[in-house]
This record gives C-alpha cells, structure tokens and sequence, in this order.
C-alpha cells in the first residue's frame, strides 16, 4: 500500500509539548486498492546489533532491513 512515507517527507514533528500517535489505517492508496495482495512476507528473520555500523554493514551485505521499536504512552 504505497506510499510508504507520509505526506511531509518522512519528517515528523518534535516531542513537545506532546504529538498525538496517528491511527492504523488498512487502506491503500489509490494505485493499489487490494490491501490483501499488497503484503510481503519473510521466509525468516534474525537479530542485528542495534549500534550504526552493524545496520550499516547488514545493508551493504544484504540489503534493506526492517526495524521495529515499542511506543509508550
């Protein structure tokens, strides 16, 4: 469901005073209207170091990766 930015250009807003968390919204741009199809799944995953080079180096080795964090409230 592309775009995968959002419509200020991947820059968000700071911290303060407080930014309320967007809604999830399964709905898909207009070029692709099937939410289903749309998805792509891994045939496995494994662990890198959090630290900048062993992103980096899993980048130049393996290309793109995909990171997760927990939001609290």
């Amino acid at each position: 469901c592309d775009p995968y930015f959002d419509d200020t250009g991947c820059k968000h807003p700071g911290c303060e005073p407080a930014y309320p968390t967007p809604k999830c919204v399964k709905k898909c741009q207009l070029q692709n209207q099937v939410w289903r199809n749309s998805k792509h799944y891994s045939a496995n995953a494994y662990r890198v170091h959090s630290d900048c080079h062993s992103i980096m180096a899993e980048v130049y080795q393996n290309g793109p990766v995909e990171v997760s964090f927990s939001v609290y409230e």
